[in-house]
């Protein structure tokens, strides 16, 4: 019964193995000349007079205040802290996932 269960254990865990670097190769170049992959996603241009500002946004309740941007394509950006975001773009900012901002604390 042991060797049983230890058998299934380690197929699950090759499985969920394989399963996990098949995703992540999904998106990459690997040969075996080049021994370095390469992502094949490119992002695409946004352009910045689209971005809205949506407020002042903080990860913790005491911590700093950092503008959030949202772009023409509905993605979130997080960029430098309240009132100093001078061009918000993909350069000076970082997206961020709508369930981050929920979690977060929106400051006045």
């Amino acid at each position: 019964m042991r060797k049983i269960r230890i058998s299934i254990f380690a197929l699950t865990a090759f499985t969920v193995l394989a399963l996990a670097a098949s995703s992540a190769q999904a998106g990459a170049t690997c040969s075996a000349s080049k021994p370095i992959c390469t992502a094949s996603f490119q992002p695409e241009p946004v352009l910045m007079s689209t971005w809205t500002f949506w407020g002042c946004w903080s990860q913790w309740p005491a911590g700093p205040c950092r503008d959030i941007f949202r772009d023409s394509s509905g993605a979130f950006w997080i960029c430098a802290n309240c009132g100093q975001t001078k061009n918000p773009g993909p350069g000076t900012c970082n997206q961020i996932g709508a369930q981050a901002l929920d979690r977060g604390y929106w400051c006045s």
